[in-house]
């Protein structure tokens, strides 16, 4: 009664024009570009691998730990010059402290400087150079 053909199946899509063109391009690419580039990375990671062996290896291990090592032994050289009291030297005499005598206001001289105007005590200030210690 109702025999229907199934409808056709699509076209594949490398079989449209454009779509073929620009998969046969980026084949060509592939194979004059992308081929030589990986025969030399293939080179170059053999003449790597060469100069790498095992006793280079070693020998920057080693010169890593004898770095380290003079690093170590910098920082605690400078931990215990840290943690050193200064002292003198021997050959050198201390001379001892200087005492600084202050030169204070007598309480009568103080009682005039009370009285005074802003003004005026400045001026003494300034005037009054020998005192060191002022209120």
């Amino acid at each position: 009664m109702f025999w229907r053909k199934p409808p056709p199946p699509p076209k594949p899509f490398y079989r449209e024009k454009p779509v073929a063109t620009a998969a046969v391009i980026l084949t060509m690419v592939a194979m004059f570009v992308l081929g030589p580039v990986g025969a030399i990375y293939k080179g170059m990671t053999e003449d790597l691998k060469k100069k790498a062996d095992y006793e280079t290896v070693i020998l920057i291990l080693k010169q890593q730990k004898e770095k380290d090592d003079r690093q170590w032994v910098e920082i605690q050289n400078n931990r215990k010059q840290q943690q050193m009291t200064i002292a003198p030297p021997k050959n050198v005499q201390v001379m001892k402290a200087i005492e600084l005598k202050v030169k204070k206001l007598t309480p009568k001289e103080y009682l005039q400087y009370i009285k005074m105007a802003p003004a005026e005590q400045l001026a003494y200030k300034k005037y009054r150079t020998d005192i060191t210690l002022w209120p």
